[in-house]
């Protein structure tokens, strides 16, 4: 069987179950990007990023938690959402080492995510995975929790770095990854 990662959005829709072992999933190809768009005024590296566009999907709350528990020592950019929406969402203030810049052109946020220490994941469900597989394209480590959906880019993280990707969906586990790729 081969599945493209798009049609795995609404699974039940899938009229034969896909078989283990038997059915492929493709991914669109991601390109390393080149220094097209500068980073947005007063973002200066070494910081880590996460996209959290969708929230509650993206798992802002546990990579909030996760960057907490971690304690880096260094600045989180959230894209994909403003700071009153973030903290609206989390239904608290966003700690002092956490930064949103809302929603950019894709130009800027592929080189954010370029000029970041570490990409962090915390999806709870992935149809694509877009955004971590052009990390991994651009050479920025990943840290990746187990989502569901489309395990591409889990599974190439696992194949890359597997001490990166957390062993449940937790916090915890998210933060012991982070402390890895940070140390």
């Amino acid at each position: 069987d081969l599945v493209m990662s798009m049609s795995l959005q609404n699974p039940d829709l899938i009229v034969t179950p896909l078989r283990p072992r038997m059915s492929t999933v493709l991914h669109m190809p991601v390109d390393a990007s080149c220094a097209t768009a500068e980073l947005p005024a007063g973002l200066v590296p070494p910081f880590c990023v996460t996209y959290a566009g969708a929230p509650g999907k993206k798992g802002l709350d546990l990579a909030i938690e996760a960057w907490r528990q971690a304690a880096p020592g260094m600045t989180l950019m959230v894209t994909g959402i403003a700071r009153a929406a973030a903290t609206s969402y989390l239904g608290r203030p966003l700690p002092a080492d956490v930064n949103c810049v809302g929603s950019v052109p894709r130009a800027v946020q592929r080189e954010i995510v370029r000029c970041a220490a570490l990409y962090v994941s915390a999806s709870r469900r992935e149809e694509y995975g877009t955004s971590q597989l052009e990390a991994l394209s651009d050479r920025v480590p990943l840290v990746t929790s187990p989502s569901r959906g489309a395990a591409e880019p889990v599974a190439v993280a696992r194949r890359l770095s597997p001490t990166l990707v957390a062993q449940d969906m937790t916090a915890t586990a998210l933060a012991d990854c982070i402390r890895t790729a940070l140390a």
